[in-house]
């Protein structure tokens, strides 16, 4: 991911934007789960905040690997 979102040339920048969706996606619950006041302390929204990433990466991981395999049937 960080060799991805480092470099902005050429074809890397459409292998940014699943992952920039995916992030922002992650994020944009997370902010509106913090405005609910799910969260009492900034450790319980670090904790979730890592979580929603790790959760859309995985995610989004695993949706890329069912691409590739559908493609690479005969």
């Amino acid at each position: 991911m960080v060799g991805t979102i480092g470099t902005t040339a050429g074809p890397n920048i459409t292998q940014q934007i699943p992952v920039m969706k995916a992030v922002g996606s992650a994020m944009g619950d997370l902010a509106s789960e913090i405005s609910e006041g799910k969260y009492k302390t900034v450790d319980e929204v670090q904790a979730a905040k890592a979580t929603k990433i790790f959760g859309a990466m995985a995610a989004m991981n695993a949706r890329l690997r069912r691409r590739r395999r559908s493609r690479q049937k005969p």
